[in-house]
């Protein structure tokens, strides 16, 4: 192997501005359409239905939306009515999403057209995994990296699912992408139309991935950092970090003043939701004193209080956040423990959910995840002698990682990381195919 190893970035020079990465149009094909066929011979094999209980609310708001009352639940997870609806407990993105669906396809609860969508927005994000994997490593890497997630189970089971992960994957790993070209293009000097043309793209789908999954939304805050530590050009890299952030929260700004008005016209006082009004009771279901570091929100005491605010999703939020807090404070070694816990959950080689541990199940998991990990373990370490590539990788792994060791751990929240472990992945399986078919490689890299 020569330098232009699997891990190496591309060289930030002004001669190679016009020899940067160059997406295949064959891998593009390749991927997409694997990803594609799989996943749609996936949901057009199974039925039509719901399974979890965010499922039925996140399809419930998209109803209401349809029908002229705004993006509100009017259940709950366990079909309840809430008397009034609440407005502010789901980012947007996803139930307007599923409200168009539901316009167009009425009659048979939108959850077939639902999956379908789903389908091809699965296969855009294993070609964007590849795109990114591209503009960080090489070809090789690149395309082992789409590839597996073409294939992988868990992000072709989440196709099917009425839930935000794979609408959020293609917002979070595209936005990414422009984050990586707008730093990349910074540094290598090019024309100020590029890497601010790069800063406002990826500012606004950061906006809308955190609109869709609100978790996201300290990932993107760690950017003008990474900027600041990534050179050579610090300063303005710092600069134009904070000038993503700003755009950001200019994308967030209309649901913000959405929610302003929802919060006054409750309280007769304005209140601040960037995201939403679920952080408080997310939080006391991890933390509080039933916790057990995954879901457990059927067994959760709620503190007395609580009951009388249930008109006021806005102060609920507000004072259970409160109460969280104040938890975690009088008890720091519990905390710690279900910090550990979280972690375990969040990283396990097979399925938390107890009707997901069958042996079939298992199994998959056990085949598909464990040598993505460990390759992808192997990869960092590969990886170690290009940092600029290490860090813009391990960001997004870290962050999540350390989000879920606070609020609940799932196996459910590691998708969000899983691009990134995918491409540290392609960079190990790509050096060993170059062992073993160094002559393959060399024509590779010659292309590149």
């Amino acid at each position: 192997m020569t330098e232009k190893d699997a891990g190496a970035p591309v060289p930030m020079t002004n001669e190679d501005r016009e020899e940067r990465p160059r997406v295949r149009l064959l891998a593009v094909l390749v991927i997409g359409l694997a990803a594609l066929v799989l996943r749609l011979g996936f949901v057009l094999s199974g039925e039509a239905r719901m399974e979890f209980p965010d499922e039925a609310q996140y399809m419930n708001i998209a109803g209401n939306y349809a029908n002229g009352q705004g993006l509100s639940v009017s259940v709950d997870g366990h079909g309840n009515v809430l008397e009034p609806n609440e407005t502010m407990q789901r980012p947007p993105i996803y139930p307007l999403m599923l409200a168009v669906i539901v316009r167009f396809d009425p009659d048979t609860g939108a959850v077939r057209a639902a999956q379908v969508v789903q389908a091809v927005l699965g296969a855009l994000t294993c070609i964007m995994i590849y795109v990114l994997a591209r503009e960080l490593t090489d070809e090789g890497a690149a395309w082992i990296a789409g590839g597996i997630a073409a294939v992988y189970p868990f992000f072709v089971y989440f196709t099917g699912r009425v839930l935000s992960e794979t609408l959020f994957l293609l917002l979070f790993v595209t936005s990414w992408y422009f984050i990586v070209r707008m730093w990349k293009d910074l540094n290598a000097r090019a024309g100020v139309t590029w890497w601010l043309g790069w800063c406002l793209v990826g500012g606004f789908l950061a906006a809308g991935a955190t609109l869709t999954r609100s978790s996201v939304l300290p990932v993107y805050l760690m950017v003008p950092g990474v900027m600041l530590l990534l050179g050579p050009r610090r300063l303005m890299g710092f600069a134009l970090g904070l000038l993503l952030v700003f755009v950001l929260f200019v994308g967030l700004s209309p649901w913000a003043a959405r929610n302003w008005v929802h919060v006054k016209a409750a309280t007769k006082e304005g209140g601040i939701v960037l995201t939403t009004c679920k952080v408080g009771e997310s939080l006391y279901e991890a933390v509080g004193p039933r916790a057990t570091g995954g879901p457990n929100k059927e067994n959760t005491v709620w503190p007395e209080e609580v009951s009388a605010m249930r008109h006021d999703e806005y102060a609920r939020n507000q004072y259970l956040l409160w109460r969280s807090l104040r938890y975690m404070r009088n008890n720091t070694k519990r905390t710690v423990r279900l910090a550990g816990v979280k972690f375990l959950r969040t990283w396990n080689v097979i399925p938390n959910y107890e009707a997901a541990r069958t042996p079939l199940y298992i199994t998959i998991s056990l085949i598909s995840y464990v040598p993505v990990l460990l390759t992808g373990i192997l990869g960092l370490f590969l990886c170690m002698k290009r940092p600029q590539t290490v860090v813009w990788l391990m960001v997004p792994i870290v962050v999540f990682t350390l989000i879920h060791m606070i609020f609940v751990g799932s196996v459910r929240y590691r998708l969000a990381m899983m691009p990134f472990v995918m491409t540290f992945s392609g960079v190990t399986l790509w050096r060993l195919f170059c062992g073993w078919f160094k002559p393959t490689c060399v024509k590779v890299e010659e292309q590149n």
